[in-house]
């Protein structure tokens, strides 16, 4: 899923591509539930509650403001601050919420050992990660293939130092494998690697940062389910991992342990990555997308599998581009937004839970300044700094205190520091 570079104000994301802005990174044990189940689901009528009033109401007194920065993955949602620790709520079955427990949250905690000094933050399937100022990483949660980078596989519901990084500028979190961005633009991963999705030229997982081969000019970087892609200057696109469903886009069918090519790519100033799809702007303002579509995730009007990009329709003025799990959302100029593919909990925000394997009016996403896309969930920053969140809500996933999911906005209450 998922995209992404750092270190600007939300405020400022339009316009610019995904590295000044958050990303999402994806994969659950979900993504091998059956086709057929998954359509029932979308079949599933009428949506829960009404539409709230967006404001800050149920937060805590002295809760900080203005989230410079949302990351969300397998619902879990978590919020970077200018001025206050980073804050996470949802899932935490292995203590990715980052509070020290392994307890579901449904509302906003803050993440323990970690101060305002972080600069990214990002979620995966079951971890979370964040970069401190200077460079240094610090991850929690799963750690069953050595995702949290800290040469163990020892889960962790606190923050663990992540060994021999100090100069990452962006993360990018998958199922079970980590990579970030690191001055200069190489890149290094770790954890699972049964599909070469860390990038190292093998297929053996590692519990701390390998470097990706010959990759070292990437400005921003993304990753799915069991690949990652990455932007380079100049605007082409490199992915490598599994490539069981052409998510690699270099009209193969073969996973990679190293970066190939993706076909067609050479203006791409945005990229994203679903759970086994990958999307890119244009510097156009058009979009075009790669990998499984069985449910309408490539936004084509279609399904089936793309092995290479094709456009998605009608959308020629995107300034914003974010992929979940298996949906997708892009912002227009103007601040309209337009969503496709599974629909399941309303996380499209068109009303219904219907899939839609083209762009429809995402009417129920207002004022999007910022705009973050989860496994089944979305979340915007709006102009005036408040968090609202739609769709799934398993989890707590919405931070509005309940687990009922939602085809309307709710807001999020961020707990005091």
């Amino acid at each position: 899923m998922v995209v992404s570079v750092r270190l600007a104000v939300a405020l400022l994301c339009s316009g610019l591509a995904v590295t000044a802005c958050g990303r999402v990174g994806f994969g659950t044990d979900l993504l091998h539930l059956d086709a057929g189940l998954r359509d029932a689901a979308t079949a599933e009528a009428g949506l829960d509650g009404a539409p709230p009033e967006l404001d800050a109401g149920g937060a805590d007194a002295g809760a900080p403001s203005r989230p410079a920065q949302l990351g969300l993955g397998d619902y879990l949602s978590c919020a970077r601050f200018e001025t206050a620790s980073p804050q996470c709520w949802g899932w935490s079955s292995d203590g990715q919420v980052g509070d020290g427990a392994t307890i579901d949250r449904a509302s906003p905690v803050v993440v323990a050992m970690l101060g305002s000094d972080v600069q990214d933050i990002a979620a995966g399937g079951k971890h979370a990660c964040a970069i401190s100022t200077g460079g240094a990483v610090r991850c929690w949660g799963d750690n069953a293939h050595g995702q949290l980078g800290d040469a163990t596989t020892t889960d962790s519901a606190t923050p663990v130092v992540v060994a021999g990084i100090a100069d990452a500028v962006e993360l990018a979190l998958g199922t079970s494998h980590t990579c970030v961005r690191r001055t200069g633009g190489a890149v290094s991963c770790w954890g699972y690697n049964m599909r070469g999705q860390l990038g190292d030229s093998t297929t053996v997982e590692s519990s701390v940062a390998v470097a990706v081969t010959g990759l070292a000019d990437a400005t921003a970087i993304t990753a799915g389910d069991a690949h990652a892609c990455a932007l380079r200057a100049g605007g082409s696109v490199v992915c490598w991992g599994t490539d069981i469903a052409g998510q690699l886009g270099d009209g193969g069918s073969g996973s990679s342990s190293t970066p190939v090519a993706v076909m067609g790519v050479s203006d791409a100033v945005e990229i994203d990555a679903g759970k086994d799809f990958t999307c890119v702007r244009r510097a156009t303002g058009e979009l075009a997308c790669w990998g499984r579509n069985e449910s309408g995730e490539l936004g084509t009007g279609t399904t089936g599998t793309e092995r290479t990009p094709v456009p998605v329709m009608g959308i020629v003025d995107a300034d914003r581009l974010v992929a979940g799990g298996w949906h997708a959302c892009a912002r227009h100029v103007g601040g309209a937004v337009s969503c496709w593919g599974w629909n399941s909990r309303g996380q499209l925000g068109d009303g219904t839970r219907g899939t839609s394997r083209a762009p429809i009016d995402a009417t129920a996403i207002v004022d999007a300044a910022s705009l973050f896309a989860g496994a089944e969930h979305d979340c915007i920053i709006a102009a005036d700094g408040h968090v609202a969140c739609i769709g799934g809500n398993y989890y707590g996933e919405l931070g509005d205190g309940t687990t009922t999911p939602s085809g309307t906005l709710v807001p999020v209450a961020f707990a005091a520091p």
